[in-house]
């Protein structure tokens, strides 16, 4: 049997995939942070608090608001000399970022097993 090493940064990265692939594939209506949550406890043997989850969807909302052009906060002239959706974009991803990172904070790195056959 292979002994690796499964670290905090290895399962921030899959429960952003997780709620990305989660956001992409819902509509918003049928967003559900409980599971969500459940689906992350799951994968990554921990218990996450369901409002970083929703801190974590909320950002991904506003991250495509920004890029439909639809967000509240815009600001945006006709002569696009005021233009501030990259600072918006800026700071949307910060706030997934350290949604994730709440997300799998109770998370420690662990030694994970895998059987020869399944390693070859």
């Amino acid at each position: 049997m292979d002994r690796f090493q499964f670290t905090k940064e290895q399962a921030e990265k899959a429960a952003r995939v997780t709620i990305i692939n989660y956001f992409e594939q819902r509509p918003e209506e049928w967003q559900d942070e409980q599971e969500l949550a459940f689906n992350i406890s799951g994968m990554l043997l921990i218990d996450p608090e369901p409002i970083y989850v929703a801190a974590a969807l909320q950002a991904l909302e506003d991250l495509r608001r920004v890029e439909a052009g639809t967000h509240e906060d815009i600001e945006l002239n006709e002569a696009r000399t005021v233009d501030n959706r990259p600072e918006l974009v800026e700071r949307f991803e910060g706030e997934l970022l350290q949604a994730v990172r709440d997300v799998v904070a109770k998370f420690h790195t662990r030694e994970v097993f895998i059987p020869e056959a399944v390693a070859a």
